[in-house]
């Protein structure tokens, strides 16, 4: 009795498990992003917040997103990160901020 119990409550589980993601997927993609991804210094996190970034649109919660790399300072280590980032990923842009004179 206790085994038929605890099977049910797991198979309970399962089941909400899979209605949540279903409904998480079907419910709340977002699609055509413009993802500002601010980078400093050597990048050292970006090709891993670009593969993280990757991953949600292989799951479906991104679809056609655009990801640009905002320089904000970027050594010449950094830079080679993220043209190497551009380079292999083609919805992956590199952008530098206006000169803060021109911003209105």
């Amino acid at each position: 009795m206790a085994l038929e119990i605890l099977l049910t409550l797991f198979a309970l589980i399962g089941l909400a498990a899979c209605v949540r993601m279903a409904a998480g997927v079907l419910m709340y993609p977002v699609k055509g992003a413009w993802i500002l991804l601010p980078a400093q210094e050597d990048g050292a996190n970006l090709e891993h917040q670009i593969k993280g970034l990757r991953s949600l649109s292989e799951d479906g919660k991104l679809s056609s997103e655009e990801i640009y790399i905002l320089d904000l300072g970027l050594s010449d280590t950094g830079l080679a990160v993220a043209e190497l980032l551009c380079t292999n990923y083609p919805n992956v842009h590199y952008c530098v901020p206006a000169p803060e004179d021109t911003i209105t």
